[in-house]
């Protein structure tokens, strides 16, 4: 039994998130910093752990969290941000990109933000069951329910006084509450040697987030934002919600929750070899996975529009008896992003590899791993926050890292990112690190 700020890693994943390993937030820019490991980034927060093994073979652990913390996102104006409302301190929305910002300020072309709306410290609890079978190779398995509070943050909104008014439109990031896991997994040693493991994750409740730009212009009464169309109700019962609707069913000047709530399932493998004597090298480490997302009952981006990078602007709706939309579209979005591309899919999926060289004593002492890393997001847009693929998305990472008297350490390293430079806020982001650190 343990109690007090503590880390507690369940499932399998090595690469992909938002499967079982929920429990802790994560400090998005310390896991950027160079020279950082995967421990840097888990955040430990107050809980009760314990654990009880009821036979040889069978055991059961189980943690009550006694505080809630959300993920630490990249700063706005940071290398790695795409956006500069939703970190902590940042905002406002500036509505007109050709404008400078105190031209917005001016012409009160802003939507300030609101206070956090955050959960409760309550309700966040978890059981997890693990399966030893030495007749199935040494397999474990493991089976887990968690209730928790999502770590990472959603926009929610104001509506304006009416339409295009901005004087009244606010902004908030809200955390969703009592979203509920279920999973399973396993991991084992084939004959040859491979470490294979696995875990499904259902999550009931989840929240996926509205995009953007449709939030925005729903906000101030934009007849062709989806936003404004699904959650205005059509008092005039003619097939197309309008300004009029909005001001009859009271739309203008209340809260808007920019996320809705859908049932989500993952499935990801993991391996895991080791070849010595190769290349020269001591040994070759090779790590893969591959994992895939399923929204569940996700209506067509027709209906309702989730995800999109936020620069890719405003994307073409319905045209809605005949008025336009194209022209609306266009007037919105002068980046060439006027279509129904790039938003959430209820499908997607893609891989990770990464393989390391182990060259000791190449000079007394020192130890050399150069360490090629590979990214592939083959098909589908994942869920928001936090997606895990955008389609087409590719990254290569080399490094080098010369280890000495297992005290000492420098590395080197190169990132590049590539591939669907239209919805990939980071096709841009190339970058090159270099730490040093000293181990006691």
């Amino acid at each position: 039994v343990k109690l007090g700020k503590q880390v507690v890693s369940w499932g399998e994943s090595t690469f992909i998130i938002n499967g079982i390993n929920v429990i802790n937030p994560v400090d998005l820019p310390a896991f950027r910093a160079p020279g950082s490991e995967i421990k840097d980034a888990l955040l430990p927060v107050n809980m009760l752990y314990g654990s009880l093994g009821l036979t040889d073979n069978v055991g059961v652990e189980a943690f009550v969290q006694l505080e809630y913390d959300k993920t630490r996102i990249d700063d706005c104006g940071t290398f790695f941000s795409s956006n500069d409302y939703v970190a902590d301190g940042c905002g406002p929305v500036y509505v007109a990109n050709d404008k400078s910002d105190s031209a917005n300020q001016q012409s009160g072309l802003t939507i300030d933000r609101e206070g956090d709306k955050l959960p409760p410290d309550t309700d966040q609890y978890g059981v997890a069951v693990r399966w030893y079978v030495p007749e199935l190779n040494d397999t474990e398995f493991g089976f887990y329910h968690i209730r928790y509070h999502s770590r990472f943050p959603n926009v929610s909104g104001k509506s304006g006084l009416a339409q295009n008014d901005f004087s009244n439109a606010a902004y908030q990031t809200e955390y969703a509450q009592d979203i509920k896991l279920y999973g399973i997994s396993f991991n084992t040693t084939t004959p040859g040697g491979v470490s294979l493991s696995g875990e499904y994750s259902f999550k009931e409740d989840a929240p996926i987030q509205f995009n953007s730009q449709d939030l925005l212009f729903g906000a101030i009464g934009n007849e062709y934002s989806p936003v404004f169309q699904n959650r205005v109700p059509d008092v005039n019962g003619d097939g197309f919600v309008t300004d009029a609707d909005a001001q009859a069913s009271g739309f203008y000047g209340t809260d808007q929750q920019g996320f809705d709530r859908y049932n989500i399932s993952q499935l990801q493998f993991t391996g895991i070899s080791f070849i010595d004597q190769t290349m020269g090298a001591s040994r070759l480490a090779i790590v893969g996975e591959i994992g895939a997302t399923y929204v569940h009952d996700l209506p067509d981006v027709d209906e309702m529009r989730y995800g999109r990078y936020d620069q890719a602007g405003f994307g073409l709706t319905p045209d809605y008896l005949g008025a336009g939309a194209l022209n609306v579209c266009s007037a919105l979005n002068p980046y060439g992003t006027c279509d129904k591309e790039g938003y959430t899919t209820d499908f997607s999926w893609g891989y990770r590899v990464r393989a390391s060289l182990v060259y000791n004593d190449v000079a007394a002492g020192v130890n050399l791993t150069p360490t090629l890393s590979f990214a592939h997001d083959v098909d589908g847009y994942a869920p928001g926050p936090g997606a895990n693929f955008i389609e087409g998305r590719q990254t290569v990472g080399l490094s080098l890292t010369a280890d000495y008297l297992n005290k000492y350490q420098a590395k080197v390293g190169y990132t590049t990112y590539y591939g669907n430079s239209r919805f990939n806020p980071l096709h841009d982001r190339d970058n090159a690190t270099v730490s040093v650190s000293y181990s006691f």
